[in-house]
């Protein structure tokens, strides 16, 4: 009878350990399982960062192009306004180098 007891002991025990070792089994693959969405969510979540991150430089990039045109078109401008300036000095210097000339000429 003792025997039988312990018999059935051993035999709970054996049961409660393949329990255990199921429970073991599954939480492992629970784990496993959370660990590759846990991969995946962040994989996915860099990838929308990423491309948030492209469109922010591309429309940077942009901005910075449209702005460097406009100072272009700017600086040309200027330069054309500064030129229109120089050649109408140049040629007021010319009519008084050649007044100065025809002044001299004339006491001669």
């Amino acid at each position: 009878m003792a025997e039988d007891i312990l018999e059935q002991l051993k035999s709970k025990e054996d049961e409660m350990e393949a329990l255990i070792n199921e429970a073991r089994r599954k939480a492992s693959s629970i784990k496993e399982d959370a660990l590759r969405k846990a991969k995946e969510i962040k994989s996915a979540r860099m990838k929308e960062t990423e491309e948030e991150f492209s469109g922010i430089i591309a429309r940077k990039r942009e901005a910075a192009a449209l702005e460097a045109a406009s100072i272009e078109a700017d600086a040309e401008a200027r330069a054309g306004e500064l030129k229109r300036i120089s050649v109408a000095r140049s040629d007021d210097a010319v009519k008084e180098v050649v007044r100065f000339i025809n002044e001299g000429l004339g006491d001669l």
